[in-house]
C-alpha cells in the first residue's frame, strides 16, 4: 500500500565538520571518521549497515565500517571528502553525510592543545585545552564525548554513542567547560577547532585528572629558557584513574 520511499526512508548518520583524526605517517595519512549512531527504530528493516568511502574528484574507495566509524589507511595528504550512508535490505538512504578533511598543509598548528579531562564525580568532568598556534582562524570548538562500549580509555578506539556541542572560542589562555554526563561509563573525549567551513579534527584527551588528587599529580618539573627577567617552568601530571598511568 505505501511505496518503499515514504514508509521504509532511513538517513544518513549525523556528522560535524569536526568529527574525524587524521593521523599522519610519512607521505600518507590514515583518517578515522565518526558519526552519531543510528537508534533502532531508525533503521527502518532488517540488514542495516553503514557505508563509508573517502575520496575526490568523483573518485571514492570504499572500506567496511564499524557501528561508529571508519578508518581509511594510506590515504593522500590532498584535501578528501569522506561520504557516509546506510543501507537495509529494502534499500539505500536517499543521499549521504559528508565530512571534509582538509588539506595537510592546512592542519599545521590548528590542533587544540593539551586537551585534558578532570574527573569531578560521577558523570561529571570539566574539558581544558589550550588554543592552537593559528587561534586567529578559529571561530568555534566542537567538543565530543563518545561512551566506550568496551570501558577502555585511549588509545583505544571508541566504538560507542558519539555525541558533541560546538562551543565560542573563548578569551582565556586556557579554554574550559563543564560537562555533564548521563552514565558512569567510561567517556572518551576530544575537541576540534574549526575555521569557516574546515576543521582540525579531533584530538582527544589522552588522560584522566582526578579532581581531589591535583596535588599529587605534578612530575618532571623543568626549567626552560632562563633570563635574566623571566623564567618558563614546565610539569606533566600523571594519571591514576582506573590504575592506569598515563601522561598529559
Amino acid at each position: 500500500l505505501f511505496p518503499y520511499t515514504t514508509l521504509f526512508r532511513i538517513c544518513s548518520p549525523e556528522v560535524n565538520i569536526g568529527s574525524f583524526e587524521v593521523v599522519e605517517t610519512g607521505t600518507l595519512r590514515t583518517v578515522y571518521a565518526y558519526w552519531k549512531l543510528m537508534k533502532p527504530q531508525e533503521f527502518n528493516g532488517p540488514e542495516f549497515n553503514y557505508i563509508a568511502r573517502l575520496g575526490s574528484r568523483g573518485a571514492f574507495s570504499k572500506v567496511v565500517p564499524t557501528r561508529s566509524y571508519a578508518r581509511f589507511d594510506n590515504s593522500s595528504l590532498a584535501e578528501l571528502r569522506v561520504q557516509l550512508t546506510a543501507e537495509n535490505s529494502l534499500g539505500s538512504a536517499v543521499g549521504f553525510s559528508t565530512i571534509a578533511i582538509p588539506q595537510a598543509a592546512f592542519l599545521v598548528d590548528l590542533e587544540p592543545k593539551a586537551v585534558t579531562k578532570i574527573w569531578k564525580g560521577t558523570g561529571r568532568y570539566e574539558v581544558a585545552w589550550r588554543h592552537p598556534d593559528r587561534s586567529d582562524v578559529v571561530t568555534s570548538y566542537t567538543l565530543f564525548w563518545c561512551r566506550s562500549s568496551n570501558q577502555k580509555e585511549r588509545p583505544y578506539q571508541c566504538d560507542g554513542e558519539l555525541d558533541w556541542k560546538t562551543l565560542e572560542v573563548a578569551s582565556a589562555r586556557v579554554q574550559t567547560h563543564d560537562l555533564l554526563l548521563p552514565t558512569k561509563d567510561v567517556y572518551q573525549i576530544a575537541v576540534s577547532a574549526n575555521a569557516d567551513n574546515l576543521s582540525s579534527g579531533m584530538f582527544w584527551s589522552t588522560c584522566t585528572v582526578i579532581e581531589d588528587r591535583l596535588g599529587s599529580r605534578v612530575t618532571k618539573i623543568e626549567l626552560m629558557h632562563p633570563s635574566s627577567t623571566s623564567l618558563w617552568v614546565g610539569w606533566k601530571l600523571r594519571s591514576e584513574e582506573r590504575r592506569v598511568g598515563k601522561e598529559c
